[in-house]
């Protein structure tokens, strides 16, 4: 890779493309530092995705947040519906 672009006018350009390379080599560095496991850009395979599960803290429930929630929602309305079902099938028709 050559250190310098070439302007139209063929004088080289004051910008230097490993100036850019370092650059993108301090971003992969921050994000390697972020990510502890694998290694940047490259797809997991089962034994880094063991390595973060073995480290991984569960902080929610989906079936204690979600699930339980909506349980006695649909055990509230399944009540008022029948009471409602009930309340209409002994009214007297006119």
């Amino acid at each position: 890779m050559a250190d310098y672009v070439s302007g139209s006018t063929g004088s080289p350009t004051q910008v230097r493309l490993s100036e850019a390379r370092d650059q993108r080599l301090r971003t992969l560095s921050v994000a390697a530092a972020a990510y502890r496991i694998g290694t940047v850009g490259m797809k997991w395979g089962a034994a880094e995705e063991a390595e973060w599960m073995a480290q991984t803290v569960k902080k929610r429930s989906y079936i204690d947040e979600v699930v339980t929630k909506l349980d006695k929602v649909c055990w509230i309305l399944s009540l008022t519906l029948t009471r409602a079902h009930r309340s209409d099938t002994n009214t007297p028709a006119h």
